[in-house]
């Protein structure tokens, strides 16, 4: 998956399954700014309608999407 500093907008490719469901601490080796990247419980539903919408979703659902798919993978 794909994330973006909010900092500096530099892009970096993730491993979804490395990203826990409490969060994974990041830091920009651009920039050096240190974020938490994770899905709070509070947004899952939200992502979860825009997902099954049949619209253009989000890059964020779209992280989650990956995320999701990841763990079902890692669940087999």
């Amino acid at each position: 998956m794909i994330i973006e500093c909010k900092k500096c907008r530099t892009k970096y490719r993730v491993d979804a399954a490395k990203i826990k469901t409490t969060g994974i601490r990041v830091r920009c080796s651009r920039c050096m700014h240190e974020f938490i990247l994770s899905t709070s419980l509070k947004n899952r539903g939200d992502l979860f309608k825009e997902i099954f919408s049949g619209r253009k979703i989000s890059d964020e659902a779209s992280s989650f999407r990956q995320l999701i798919l990841a763990q079902i993978k890692l669940a087999k």
